[in-house]
């Protein structure tokens, strides 16, 4: 992953933000306002990866491109999933400096500043996700409010979510970018190479980013599924790291299900339940294709 050409009269920015966007045409100007508002005094870009959409996220991102100039708009039809748009966009950035969000969030006002400053100081960092400004209070009563007060952690493995990650360019390169085979779990697997490497991740209490949960159950399910077919590739990747520890999550959620069933009953109790249970059974998809690869 070599950094990317510059003009001889171009200064490169000092940090290149990189968004996907895979039909976000109804949340992306909100993500892209919130940047703009915060970021009038930094050399800053703004790169939006439209991920292979058939809405009008192109359209959008380039009418606000029009507006501000920092905004970029890249085209990545030939792949799809987060871990590709990313690659993509921090391909063609030009920044040092690489920070990460998502279209369908927004980033809090101070977002950005925080970011810079510690990647000043760190080479890999993360910060909180809140849930409550953009869901209803019964979805993030739902779905919880897990991402507020640390990173994630896989075992004993800290990771920044890929909707709020800082890295500097060079310790993307050397752990070898995202892996593209991932449609999700990405995040934990760079995480993973970061720390083999020796790198730990810092972790930002005001770089805040405002998180959107998807709204139906099936929505959810789908998401939830994903994230479990992922597990056991992550783990038997996390396994043979010096150090890795597990954690037995599950198990615990499948001794959670049966004396929770009466949770069906109401509308935020089905959307928990279907959540775990689809989770399960994306594990138990992965598990099987681990297996028979």
């Amino acid at each position: 992953m070599n950094s990317p050409t510059t003009e001889a009269n171009e200064v490169a920015p000092g940090i290149s933000v990189v968004i996907p966007a895979h039909n976000a045409s109804q949340v992306v100007e909100q993500q892209l306002v919130a940047l703009r508002s915060q970021c009038l005094d930094r050399s800053v870009e703004i790169v939006v990866i439209d991920n292979a959409s058939t809405d009008d996220t192109g359209v959008v991102v380039k009418r606000c491109a029009a507006i501000d100039t920092r905004i970029r708009l890249v085209n990545a039809p030939a792949g799809r999933g987060p871990a590709y748009a990313r690659n993509i966009g921090i391909a063609a950035a030009r920044g040092e400096l690489i920070a990460c969000c998502d279209s369908d969030d927004v980033v809090g006002e101070n977002w950005l500043t925080e970011i810079i400053d510690a990647l000043g100081e760190y080479e890999y960092v993360g910060g909180p996700l809140a849930v409550d400004l953009l869901n209803e209070k019964w979805l993030a009563d739902a779905r919880g409010r897990w991402g507020a007060l640390g990173p994630g952690r896989f075992g004993n493995i800290d990771f920044a979510h890929g909707c709020n990650l800082g890295i500097r360019r060079d310790a993307f390169r050397r752990a070898g970018g995202f892996d593209e085979r991932l449609l999700a779990g990405e995040e934990i697997d760079l995480a993973m190479r970061i720390w083999k490497l020796g790198i730990k991740l810092h972790f930002v209490p005001g770089a805040v980013v405002h998180y959107r949960y998807r709204t139906t159950v099936l929505a959810n399910c789908r998401q939830s599924f994903s994230f479990g077919k992922a597990n056991p590739t992550l783990a038997r990747r996390a396994s043979t790291l010096d150090g890795f520890s597990a954690t037995a999550t599950v198990a615990r959620h499948a001794l959670w299900l049966v004396p929770n069933v009466l949770k069906l009953v109401s509308r935020s109790g089905r959307l928990r339940w279907t959540w775990i249970a689809a989770g399960l059974c994306g594990h138990i998809v992965g598990t099987i294709r681990a297996k028979s690869a």
